[in-house]
């Protein structure tokens, strides 16, 4: 009968040419995954990406920003939000061969996120010397929810995470560097040569992720001093060449410090909910000293100091919550589908026998990468907002890491053992648990990609904006049928998805005057209008969202509908009249 002489053959695999029949599956299902229906599912773009589109396009098409700012510039205003400006150059060089805002800002983060494969693989290999374990490594990342869907956003996180990870790994190339060349009979001049690219390949990525996202000038500097501590006999010898690259970094960090904006960047990053602003903490504070005694004890235990460590660390536990790991990730419908988590629930049991076994094999490699989880999610948690998967994509690869050392260890744990399964007959343990972790993570990720492809853009609609690409698309082709019109939708962001489609060229809209870096009229449309419109411009029409609409008693006239991907009405062109 069938038994498990089958079952071992198939298990061999691993052994025989059928292997890269295995990856070359593997590979083309997780190429798959990123780019079926690429800019479709998600179904629209948020401002944040829409804005990354304006500018790359001014760009493109005249060297300057849509603000009339110089293309090199370290800080970009953009709409009062300041970005960093080396995703809006590369989506500005895409844009010159797509005009499809939904695909041109998305791409550049899929190939990120395709690099931090081949990125991972190679930073697996110099941390466990075995190609198997960096092949798994290679292969967990890829299957990954959490890289996979950030693959298919256009969010400057996660290419500053693809630069960390560029960095990281050749810096181990750096700690590896004499027994690398060790191993070779070439001539010092070659020598240095390699060790000049290796301090490139650590410096340039980390300067293009200083300029990407704001979080990495904290996470790499950290990183790299974690890596230099715990491998120091291994890279003291290079210790000149990693101060001049920390210096060489600094250096090129100069402009952000002295750019215009940069003030008002921080303080706009600091408005935000976070634990350092939270008006009642001296309430808090004298609270507990008072009801303690307000000794000097008190005094020590109950300060602002304290009190921010005790709230981050609250915050930070939030990041490892079981059911956001594991089951439904962020509940921001942006930063994931609510139907998986950042990894699949069956790789648990891979992910913590990497722990284990690291912290039995190798405490350096486990102090390594809990110190990139932690020092990843860190800055992602001083905003009150967590767990929050966008925010924390620093710490992207750690997981796969850990999944690929437990899955080679786990392997090797259970060799040698045998499972008796009756008249079947008897088979090797480590090979069943292979194959059935296997099979669950795949049954996992077919549903879970299902459910992405027929159901995720349909929940997530209102997260993406839908409906305002068809808004923006319906006015530039009809905006002449009226005198005025008066876009009210509660959102002074809309005009950034108005401005690329409009008839004025980007030249003419560099010019136009603007309120807190947003457009308040482009050609005869009004965005977010006072009421002095509707005295001013008495024949014009508004539009409305339907929701609003529907909640209102007066009766209007209807003018036009505008739908949403579903055919669904979303907004409402409606006669001014009827709002007096």
């Amino acid at each position: 009968m069938l038994g498990f002489k089958t079952l071992n053959s198939l298990i061999l695999v691993f052994k025989t040419k059928w292997l890269y029949f295995l990856l070359a599956g593997l590979a083309l299902t997780t190429i798959f995954v990123r780019f079926y229906q690429f800019g479709r599912v998600p179904t629209s773009l948020y401002w944040d990406e829409m804005a990354i589109w304006n500018d790359a396009q001014s760009i493109s098409q005249t060297g300057r920003d849509m603000h009339n700012r110089f293309w090199l510039q370290p800080l970009f205003i953009s709409y009062g939000d300041y970005k960093l400006p080396f995703y809006i150059w590369l989506t500005s060089l895409v844009s010159l061969i797509t005009d499809n805002a939904l695909v041109g800002t998305r791409l550049v983060s899929s190939l990120a996120g395709l690099s931090m494969i081949v990125g991972v693989y190679f930073l697996g290999k110099r941390l466990s010397s075995s190609k198997i374990t960096a092949l798994l490594c290679a292969i967990s990342l890829a299957t990954l929810p959490w890289s996979i869907h950030f693959s298919r956003l256009g969010f400057e996180g996660h290419l500053a995470a693809a630069f960390l990870l560029w960095s990281l790994v050749g810096l181990f190339y750096l700690r590896d560097y004499h027994s690398l060349t060790a191993k070779t009979n070439q001539t010092r001049t070659m020598n240095f040569v390699k060790l000049m690219l290796i301090y490139a390949s650590i410096l340039t990525p980390a300067i293009a992720g200083f300029y990407s996202y704001f979080s990495f000038r904290f996470v790499w500097p950290a990183l790299t001093l974690v890596v230099t501590v715990l491998w120091w006999s291994r890279i003291k010898h290079h210790w000149l060449g990693l101060l001049l690259t920390g210096l060489f970094w600094l250096g090129a960090t100069w402009p952000m410090f002295n750019t215009d904006f940069y003030q008002a960047s921080n303080q706009f990053r600091l408005s935000t909910n976070n634990i350092l602003n939270q008006p009642d903490i001296p309430i808090q504070i004298n609270w507990w000293r008072e009801n303690l005694g307000n000794s000097l004890i008190t005094r020590l235990l109950y300060n602002r100091l304290t009190f921010f460590a005790k709230e981050l660390w609250w915050q930070m536990l939030n990041f490892f919550d079981p059911a956001y790991l594991f089951l439904t990730g962020d509940k921001n419908l942006r930063h994931g589908s609510g139907f998986f988590g950042l990894t699949w629930f069956f790789s648990l049991p891979l992910l913590i026998w990497g722990i284990i076994s690291s912290w039995r094999q190798d405490k350096r490699t486990l102090g390594f990468l809990g110190a990139w989880w932690l020092i990843g999610i860190l800055p992602a948690a001083v905003p009150l907002e967590t767990p929050h998967a966008l925010r924390s994509l620093n710490a992207l690869p750690v997981i796969p890491l850990f999944m690929a050392i437990g899955g080679v260890n786990l392997y090797k744990v259970l060799s040698g053992s045998l499972l008796s399964l009756g008249k079947l007959g008897v088979v090797q343990l480590n090979k069943v648990v292979v194959l059935v972790i296997g099979f669950l993570i795949s049954v996992e990720f077919l549903m879970g990609y299902y459910h992405y492809f027929s159901t995720y853009s349909r929940t997530s609609a209102l997260d993406w904006q839908e409906g305002y690409h068809q808004l923006a698309t319906y006015l530039s082709q009809n905006h002449n049928q009226f005198s005025a019109i008066g876009v009210n939708i509660g959102d002074d962001r809309f005009f950034l998805y108005y401005q690329p489609l409009s008839e004025l060229d980007w030249n003419q809209i560099q010019q136009l005057p603007s309120d807190g870096f947003k457009r308040r009229q482009i050609e005869n449309i009004y965005f977010e209008p006072d009421d002095s419109f509707f005295i001013n411009h008495p024949d014009g029409v508004m539009i409305r969202p339907v929701s609003k609409i529907n909640n209102e008693k007066n009766p209007y006239e209807i003018m036009a509908m505008i739908n949403n991907t579903w055919d669904e009405p979303v907004f409402f062109v409606i006669d001014i009249n009827g709002l007096n």
